[in-house]
């Protein structure tokens, strides 16, 4: 597994374990975001249903990581 770390805010950083099928879905799902009007199918995304807070999906948080000036750190 891989460590997906997200710099929430200065004083805050989240690390989530992610598996390899997780990483293809997270730059599938990137990619069409950048580069298409479609987007991924959430219902067969590997992401869909993980909660990692109540009620919030592993994915809601990775899409703010653009907000607050967040970051994406991937460990190995």
């Amino acid at each position: 597994m891989k460590k997906l770390c997200i710099q929430i805010c200065e004083k805050a950083l989240l690390t989530i374990e992610i598996t390899e099928e997780m990483e293809r879905d997270f730059y599938d799902c990137w990619d069409k975001a950048e580069h298409t009007e479609a987007s991924k199918d959430c219902d067969s995304c590997s992401w869909n249903g993980q909660n990692v807070t109540e009620g919030t999906s592993a994915c809601e948080i990775v899409d703010g990581r653009c907000c607050r000036e967040g970051r994406i750190i991937w460990n190995d």
